[in-house]
């Protein structure tokens, strides 16, 4: 009886797994409401993401890169298509979605990676309104856990940031 439970939960969470959700985007890219990321500027976006586990242990984005993206329609559209806001968003690891892939678009943000305890940094970013986004996840048994974090900052005059990213 046991072991049917098992076996029908993780065919369920593999089923779930394996079947993307298409996300339709609305809006075109368009690279010149982005170039400014690839300036220096005053300011600093830094934090730090985790996500808490059922029993109490919290794991960080030790390893994982973190992308510094500047709003505009089309990455706002994105957001909404993954997250289904613009603002701050959790997307549990055994939900997929499929986006179109626009090299130009991933060219034109910043990439950091989180230290051992899920801290990151961003330093000179110019003046903007920027998504940051990273993906805390871990296995149990076949299942896939944790997800991606997402969270919608702005910085002017030299302002820093401090950002906690969990669900």
């Amino acid at each position: 009886m046991v072991m049917r439970a098992v076996i029908l939960t993780v065919g369920l969470a593999l089923g779930l797994a394996g079947c993307a959700q298409q996300v339709e985007l609305h809006t075109v890219f368009n690279p010149a409401d982005a170039e400014f990321v690839l300036k220096d500027g005053p300011n600093r976006v830094s934090g730090q993401a985790f996500v808490r586990q059922n029993g109490g242990g919290v794991v960080t984005c030790a390893g994982s890169g973190v992308g510094l993206t500047p709003v505009n329609a089309y990455s706002t559209d994105r957001m909404i298509g993954i997250y289904g806001n613009s603002v701050s968003g959790y997307l549990p690891a055994i939900i997929e979605k499929k986006l179109p892939e626009n090299a130009e678009y991933i060219r034109l943000s910043r990439t950091a990676y989180c230290d051992a305890q899920g801290n990151f940094d961003f330093e000179n970013v110019p003046d903007g309104e920027y998504y940051v986004t990273t993906y805390v996840a871990w296995t149990v048994g076949y299942v896939a856990q944790g997800g991606g974090l997402m969270k919608r900052v702005s910085v002017s005059g030299g302002k820093h940031e401090k950002l906690i990213l969990t669900p």
